[in-house]
């Protein structure tokens, strides 16, 4: 990931959240973090959405995620999940993981249609406002 990519990200990250992760945050994930993997997804060449993730032997869990909230509704969080999905299915990976903010009912029908399921919830998990998180988790079928 480039700078110039990165400062885009920041954008997306800052008009996405309440608490968005920090330049320093971002940086650690992808310079310093050796289980650490990046989606980017470009349209009209902007960055149009990222995906954060790390994965670990036969799990991954995704970090951060977020897509231009102009762009929003219009396929690209779908693409990317599918992307992820099959990505991971190719590095043998067989759980993916991910925390969202119970409030975010769009971001957990989109899990959701991605074959995600709710496994948990973390209570008083986000601050700014303070509010649970909805645990989803993926899994491979099973082969038999």
């Amino acid at each position: 990931m480039s700078g110039d990519a990165l400062e885009e990200v920041l954008e997306i990250a800052n008009r996405s959240f309440s608490n968005p992760w920090t330049r320093e945050m971002f940086e650690n994930e992808y310079l310093k973090n050796p289980f650490s993997e990046q989606i980017l997804v470009r349209c009209e060449g902007k960055i149009g959405g990222y995906l954060f993730m790390m994965s670990l032997f036969d799990e991954c869990h995704i970090l951060d995620f977020a897509v231009e909230p102009n762009l929003r509704r219009k396929g690209i969080g779908n693409k990317m999940i599918a992307y992820l999905i099959e990505k991971m299915k190719m590095k043998n990976v067989r759980k993916i993981f991910l925390e969202v903010r119970h409030s975010n009912l769009p971001a957990q029908s989109l899990y959701q249609k991605a074959g995600f399921i709710q496994i948990a919830v973390r209570k008083s998990y986000y601050s700014n406002p303070k509010e649970d998180a909805v645990i989803f988790q993926w899994k491979l079928p099973e082969e038999g």
